[in-house]
């Protein structure tokens, strides 16, 4: 069993699924769980799930639409998310069409926002 920062990985990966029932979207992976994913042995410690909600700006955010399923704010963009095997961290990053039409001058924002649309 794969354990990453005493939580086993299953753990992580079962909010998956929870998220995508919960909020009617797919789930794009970013953070440490997809980087993982990509390597043969894990580089760094991961103990939430990281996700991207790009939508339009008439659309509820994902963050909210897990909230209003149950979910428990944590953090300024992260609710907890139970799951069969637990309660799991998620954390939304949210980018909108509004903020691909004006991008920010700096350019870490600027690569934050692109690399996540």
């Amino acid at each position: 069993m794969i354990v990453l920062a005493g939580r086993p990985m299953t753990q992580i990966v079962s909010a998956i699924p929870v998220v995508a029932e919960q909020t009617g979207r797919p789930v794009v992976l970013v953070g440490g769980l997809a980087v993982m994913c990509r390597l043969t042995a894990p580089y760094r410690v991961t103990t939430d799930l990281d996700t991207v909600d790009r939508r339009t700006g008439e659309e509820d955010s994902q963050l909210q639409l897990l909230v209003a399923a149950g979910a428990v704010p944590s953090g300024p963009v992260g609710a907890l998310v139970s799951t069969p095997w637990g309660e799991v961290k998620v954390d939304v990053l949210g980018v909108t069409d509004a903020d691909i039409a004006t991008l920010p001058d700096d350019p870490n924002d600027r690569l934050h926002v692109q690399s996540h649309a």
